[in-house]
């Protein structure tokens, strides 16, 4: 990275709560020099490792598109097959360079797979809603994928995030490029790539998967255990908010999946009318051979002396099924949860498109 041009930034903190960054008059940034297009019109340059791992700069795809298919599309059918998978764990900031931390990021993270051309969305924030990233070990809030990536080939990683400044024209161009992930290749049970920028170095965590099955996890809550009586799906009791923190690995591995947070993100989970949370993420690819560890680890309210008193965490393991339906249920802080496990084949020929 030492030989990378750096932007020369300053350094002015509005709020609490943003960064910004100012360029120095009359500083332009060195134009990126010319590569090869070998790849496709998509990409600027290809370099592969001997592992089949690329670190490439792109120009034209479309981050407005996202794959329309959803997670569950075979909780009810036998596929002939089981193909490989990915597991997203987790995008972080490396290497800030001259800007430092904390930084005000916005933009898109999305991944493309062989199911369809559409991307599918890892993170994304608008302008007006940027995460405020304050040192290396902070990782991204993602929200994605949706479904369970199908790995015939190639993955590619496709970034593009910005550093918010004091005016949108003054933005820079924080990370910006494609990491592909061969999947024929590069079978390593844990892979971290890094993506490098003028401006930053990304680091990419994430986790192949072979013969797998898409896992969609579903929390609920069934009721406040202060409550005398079953009255129903009371929810007189989140008033103020349920905090908590909710993630699921593959008994093979440690490395989790994080599915909400409340100290990362910094709010409560949000529930639905029918008690079920509002997860950030939902979808794990599991080995058919594997389980699925899914942790809950709730408290009641924001801080306070009580926390820890009030904390309560439960693990429960679910076998995988290759069609169907699990269901656990685990205490937690005030309350009695429901876990559901719904399985299903991430591709099934002459079914999907």
């Amino acid at each position: 990275m030492s030989d990378v041009p750096m932007a020369k930034l300053t350094m002015q903190a509005e709020t609490d709560d943003e960064v910004f960054l100012l360029w120095e008059p009359g500083y332009k940034p060195a134009a990126a020099p010319p590569s090869p297009n070998i790849l496709s019109a998509r990409y600027k340059g290809h370099d592969a490792d001997a592992r089949g791992r690329v670190d490439c700069q792109f120009v034209d795809f479309d981050l407005e598109e996202e794959s329309p298919l959803q997670p569950g599309r075979h909780t009810d059918a036998l596929a002939p097959s089981l193909h490989c998978s990915a597991n997203v764990l987790s995008v972080k900031v490396a290497c800030s360079g001259a800007a430092g931390f904390p930084l005000s990021l916005y933009g898109s993270i999305l991944v493309k797979d062989a199911l369809d051309n559409d991307g599918i969305c890892l993170f994304r924030r608008e302008r007006d809603d940027p995460q405020i990233i304050t040192s290396q070990d902070e990782s991204l809030l993602l929200t994605g994928p949706t479904r369970g990536l199908v790995a015939f080939d190639y993955l590619d990683f496709e970034v593009d995030l910005k550093l918010k400044t004091r005016r949108v024209e003054d933005d820079v161009d924080f990370s910006r490029g494609t990491i592909m992930h061969n999947c024929i290749f590069d079978k390593s049970p844990f892979i971290s790539n890094k993506l490098e920028s003028p401006h930053s170095i990304l680091e990419l965590n994430y986790a192949p998967v072979g013969r797998a099955l898409e896992s969609t996890v579903e929390v609920k809550i069934l009721k406040d255990s202060t409550q005398e009586e079953d009255d129903g799906n009371n929810m007189d009791a989140f008033v103020g908010g349920l905090y908590g923190k909710i993630s699921a690995r593959n008994s093979g591995l440690s490395e989790e999946i994080v599915l909400f947070d409340s100290e990362a993100s910094g709010v409560a989970i949000a529930l639905g009318d029918d008690g079920v949370l509002k997860l950030s993420r939902c979808v794990v690819a599991v080995p058919v051979r594997d389980s699925l560890v899914v942790t809950v680890e709730t408290w009641a309210g924001c801080g306070g002396d009580d926390l820890q008193e009030a904390t309560i965490k439960s693990s429960f393991t679910f076998m995988p099924l290759l069609c169907g339906e699990g269901r656990a249920i685990v205490p937690c802080a005030r309350h009695t949860m429901q876990i559901r496990v719904f399985w299903s084949a991430l591709y099934i020929p002459f079914v999907d498109p």
